[in-house]
């Protein structure tokens, strides 16, 4: 069995770093697909459409987010950590 490493004061993983963005990319993703649904619903859209849509929409907020993640990241690494 590999021995737990101690996370010392202050260290965060690097799944913990950006954690905000990533909610944010979450909520609006749930957001964006509620608007296409109800917006689909009501043109009266089929569903492939309205499904088309909205996956189309988690993969421009997804790579949004990848890239702001990756900005801020290498932002974080020219300042050595004094973000």
């Amino acid at each position: 069995m590999v021995p737990s490493k101690k996370k010392k004061k202050g260290e965060t993983r690097k799944s913990d770093r950006f954690l905000y963005i990533k909610t944010l990319s979450h909520v609006t993703n749930l957001i964006a697909c509620l608007v296409w649904m109800i917006g689909g619903i009501k043109v009266g859209a089929r569903t492939g459409t309205i499904v088309y849509h909205c996956m189309m929409t988690v993969v421009v907020v997804g790579f949004v987010s990848w890239v702001v993640t990756r900005v801020m990241a290498s932002y974080e690494e020219i300042n050595s950590g004094k973000a």
